[in-house]
């Protein structure tokens, strides 16, 4: 019995001298944040979403009022994903699946929830179809290219013949450039990466007339254009070990190969023109 009469005392002692500890912790505490600047204190993060502007249905909307499934690219999106090509939307949007023809390294296989053409012919027309500035790019075969300088692009997702017309079954997929500021002006981007991956992409705004332009007549409104290069090389992914490819009968060298596969080395360019007249046509 006094065994169990000192533990209960003890559990008493205990529990009051946790109670004081923590009541006096919280009169520190506060007493250290009660001059404290309220200018210093963390700024709560913000909860706003940005708003994002659309053309899905060939008209200015919000994407969260637009009602279409669609995935929209900002251009801050677009650089800091990194996507300079069409096979790269494919790694960031989804029901989305994006591969090179079988035949050769210029045309694109799309498909769009299983919506998808996978023969190269010409003949066939495919099932989502891609606009480059509501331009349609009417075969798989060149539509693999590079998207320098790109302002925008979204992809649609399922059936989107009421305002894009046929071939667009499986969806559609918008690419829209920057367009002419009329001002002078230059950027010049470097990238290198893995594999000795080099890129330089120049862009360059230059007015013609009227604006910052040579002086004419007003009637001629405001002409102004904007150029764009890029240069990209990479080594293989792949270690070629068949070397050249030779003719089987005398030997000799008809292909020279390469010592990697895979390798990249191209250039790509861009031009626009904008021309506004000062009358309504």
């Amino acid at each position: 019995m006094t065994r169990v009469i000192r533990a209960s005392r003890f559990r008493t002692i205990v529990a009051a001298t946790t109670s004081l500890v923590l009541a006096l912790a919280g009169v520190s505490w506060a007493d250290q944040h009660e001059g404290a600047d309220p200018e210093g204190a963390t700024p709560a993060r913000s909860s706003e979403v940005e708003n994002i502007t659309i053309t899905a249905e060939r008209r200015e909307t919000l994407l969260e009022e637009t009602p279409v499934s669609v995935t929209a690219f900002t251009p801050s999106a677009i650089e800091e994903l990194d996507i300079n090509n069409v096979v790269n939307l494919s790694e960031f949007t989804p029901n989305l699946n994006i591969h090179t023809n079988a035949g050769g390294n210029t045309g694109a296989t799309i498909g769009i929830r299983g919506a998808i053409t996978s023969d190269p012919v010409l003949s066939l027309e495919p099932t989502v179809g891609i606009y480059l500035n509501g331009v349609y790019v009417g075969h798989s075969v060149g539509a693999l290219f590079d998207m320098p300088d790109m302002a925008g692009i979204q992809v649609l997702r399922g059936p989107q013949g009421t305002l894009y017309g046929r071939n667009t079954v499986g969806g559609a997929i918008t690419i829209d450039n920057i367009r002419p500021s009329g001002e002078w002006g230059m950027r010049q981007q470097f990238r290198v990466g893995n594999y000795y991956n080099f890129r330089s992409q120049t862009s360059v705004d230059f007015p013609f007339f009227g604006g910052e332009g040579f002086a004419t007549p007003s009637w001629l409104g405001t002409l102004s254009g904007r150029a764009t290069f890029q240069y990209e090389t990479r080594d293989g992914f792949y270690a070629n070990t068949a070397g050249d490819y030779t003719d089987p009968i005398s030997g000799d060298p008809i292909i020279p190969g390469s010592s990697r596969l895979d390798d990249l080395n191209r250039m790509s360019g861009l031009v626009a023109v904008n021309w506004e007249l000062p009358w309504d046509i």
